[in-house]
């Protein structure tokens, strides 16, 4: 839970990534151990419109892990250049 240094972990089935990230422009995912990895493999993986798009990005547990003020303002810092960056490479209008 943000701001409390509480863990909060959900257990999603694979089959229903969809319904969570299937309308999805952007997806955003934390590396935490093998879970990508094994995730990424799968055909409902592929089928997600972010991961077709190549709109995915893998963000650093070190730099993405706090909820302090400062870290959030580094973290939107990071997320904002990314997604400019993978704008420019695709050649789309940064609204």
């Amino acid at each position: 839970m943000m701001g409390t240094g509480v863990h909060i972990e959900q257990n999603i089935a694979i089959e229903r990534l969809p319904e969570y990230a299937g309308g999805a422009d952007n997806l955003f995912v934390i590396n935490e151990g093998s879970g990508p990895e094994r995730v990424s493999e799968g055909s409902v993986w592929h089928s997600l419109p972010a991961v077709r798009l190549h709109r995915m990005f893998e963000l650093e547990m070190e730099k993405f892990s706090f909820f302090d003020p400062i870290s959030l303002e580094a973290q939107l810092e990071l997320l904002t250049r990314m997604l400019i960056q993978a704008c420019n490479k695709a050649d789309c209008e940064v609204q």
